[in-house]
């Protein structure tokens, strides 16, 4: 095959001006689609199966430019004309508008996106760290010391740490760490100080926690990243009767200290999630804290501890939600697809619905 005679035919037949300017109205084509489509809330599909078929398209054009030729008679097979004869004017002259309009036009797309995302982003970044600067104050729960005789109440500091956590979410204005990316970066043995730099925080919560006999002590102290030292701190006591009282307390305390204030508009402490029942709220506390020992999947212990909650409180509704989050995992307990599969689901489903039925407000439910 003479690949020199064949290179001058695609030539002569315009094969490579009619790919360019192919390419040339693709490329624009997309980049409008790209900045007009979420305008109007199209689904992203739309814009994938627009450049599928400008994909599609472009062996087509080749094809189609190979065989035909514009002529001022007409559209005629190329093959048809005289090889001595020029290559048709009128389709000369059109592909170099064409490529000459929607390269002008790309030229102009290329310097719109890269001076003018440019300066609304700066514009926007300046504006965040000026309102971060200014306003926004954030904080993170680190987990507390148990420091009970035994050391045997760390279930208990876990628990707690939750439950301050949520309730300082209700606080308008602070942005709050959520405990389980707080959790992740002590797991890998990441100190305060490091903490507070790589989530660009104002404030550290520390704090320990002290269980003697129905009693309960938290000591808590506030600390300001600026130059990590104390700002705050204050020891709250309480019957673990009244425990729901004694976290709300923590969480308005640090938002006094911070000048902020609970929004009115929040709930502080999920309903479904208090009990009249304090040992009921300890085996809750205790689920948790092994539940959180695993990933994806949930020890036998973890129900054991639930089942015992709600027979001592069988309107402790969060306690069936955690239950059925324990039977949605069995079915990876022992590494297999068990035959129990489907029964294990049923219960759980069971569990969440029996929830939502008494206490449709508690999220958690609807997993």
């Amino acid at each position: 095959m003479d690949f020199k005679k064949y290179f001058e035919e695609l030539k002569r037949r315009k094969v490579f001006k009619s790919a360019v300017a192919y390419l040339a109205v693709a490329w624009v084509l997309i980049q409008v689609a790209s900045d007009v489509l979420p305008a109007f809330n199209t689904s992203p599909l739309v814009l994938k199966a627009l450049i599928i078929l400008l994909m599609l398209g472009f062996p087509v054009i080749l094809v189609f430019s190979w065989v035909y030729d514009v002529t001022p008679d007409g559209l005629k097979r190329t093959d048809q004309i005289s090889q001595k004869d020029a290559p048709s004017q009128v389709k000369r002259h059109r592909l170099n508008t064409v490529i000459i309009v929607f390269l002008s036009i790309a030229v102009i797309l290329l310097l719109f996106n890269h001076f003018v995302p440019n300066r609304v982003i700066n514009d926007e970044a300046g504006n965040a760290e000026l309102s971060m600067n200014s306003t926004l104050k954030s904080i993170a729960v680190v987990p507390f010391e148990d420091i009970s005789p035994n050391k045997d109440h760390d279930w208990l500091a876990s628990g707690l740490v939750d439950a301050i956590n949520n309730n300082l979410i209700n606080i308008n204005g602070l942005r709050v760490i959520a405990s389980r990316s707080v959790n992740l970066l002590v797991s890998h043995n990441t100190s305060s100080d490091s903490i507070a730099d790589d989530l660009k925080l104002t404030h550290l919560l520390e704090g320990s926690v002290l269980q003697y006999e129905n009693k309960i002590r938290i000591n808590v102290k506030l600390i300001s990243t600026d130059d990590y030292t104390q700002q705050w701190s204050k020891a709250f006591d309480q019957d673990m009767n009244s425990i729901y009282d004694i976290i709300d307390e923590v969480a308005t305390s640090v938002g006094s200290e911070l000048d902020f204030e609970f929004n009115p508009t929040k709930v502080s402490f999920p309903a479904a999630e208090r009990t009249s029942s304090t040992e009921a709220y300890e085996l809750f506390l205790k689920a948790k804290f092994e539940g959180s020992k695993t990933w994806g999947k949930y020890p036998p212990i973890v129900r054991e501890y639930l089942e015992q909650a709600i027979k001592l409180d069988p309107e402790f509704y969060a306690a069936y939600t955690f239950l059925g989050l324990y039977w949605s995992t069995q079915h990876t307990w022992d590494g297999s697809w068990s035959i129990n599969f489907k029964e294990n689901i049923q219960r759980a489903n069971n569990l969440f619905e029996f929830t939502i039925e008494n206490s449709p407000s508690y999220g958690e439910a609807y997993v």
